[in-house]
């Protein structure tokens, strides 16, 4: 086999190991309908059947496009067209104690519909989705999260929704939390988060963490719900 042949192979193995992280698998591609993509680190490629998932792996959707996951303990997510969800952390064991058990995935745009498995059943529940304006917390069977990203509410069209975070609970239950505040929602209810306070504390947070190492406003959690944390020590972040 002459370098050229080498380097032609080369690059079919990188291609078809190109989607595989580091972090251990966390769920699997099911179903992909049209332009759907997924990245992991710095590689990206078009899913097919059975494809890993791995923390971190980001999955998008483009025009009349989707794709289903099917997540190790059971979750089924549908990601609608034009989104982009990432696997922020998932962690599910059948031992694990239910506390250590947790999804937290993060909605940049678009729409998912997520059937709950182990980790979203129980009263100690820990499934999240964020977006930049909320945060929900899932309990129970079947949900719709949507969010209108500001990219898309600049040039609204007649009968378009407005930019925020939209949310419907079929079966079970989800706590909103957004702009220090919270809400229950309950089966057969929606609910919104977003408009000028989400849009007013960002902009102060972006404004704190130009000057802070670590910046918490009020939609972070509950304990900072009616204020604005800053520090200059060696600890950094800005949520």
């Amino acid at each position: 086999m002459n370098m050229k042949a080498i380097s032609i192979a080369s690059c079919i193995v990188l291609v078809l190991l190109g989607c595989t992280g580091a972090w251990a698998q966390v769920g699997i591609v099911r179903t992909v309908e049209g332009d759907v993509r997924v990245l992991s680190g710095k590689l990206e490629c078009a899913p097919r059947f059975g494809l890993d998932l791995d923390e971190g792996d980001t999955l998008r959707t483009g025009d009349k496009s989707w794709a289903m996951l099917v997540m190790i303990d059971g979750t089924r997510i549908t990601v609608r067209p034009q989104s982009e969800l990432t696997v922020t952390r998932y962690r599910y064991t059948d031992a694990g104690e239910i506390t250590q058990n947790l999804a937290n995935l993060t909605l940049t745009r678009g729409a998912i519909r997520v059937v709950a498995g182990n980790i979203g059943k129980g009263r100690n529940a820990g499934f999240a989705v964020r977006t930049r304006d909320a945060e929900m917390l899932l309990r129970g069977a079947d949900h719709d999260i949507a969010y209108v990203a500001p990219e898309f509410a600049a040039k609204p069209k007649p009968g378009d929704p407005e930019q925020g975070t939209y949310a419907k609970v079929y079966g079970g239950e989800a706590l909103l939390k957004s702009a220090g505040k919270e809400a229950k929602v309950q089966a057969g209810q929606s609910a919104y988060a977003g408009g000028k306070d989400a849009e007013f504390l960002h902009e102060v947070r972006s404004g704190l963490c130009d000057y802070f190492n670590l910046t918490l406003s009020p939609d972070y959690n509950a304990d900072h719900a009616d204020h604005f944390h800053v520090d200059m020590g060696w600890v950094r972040g800005c949520h």
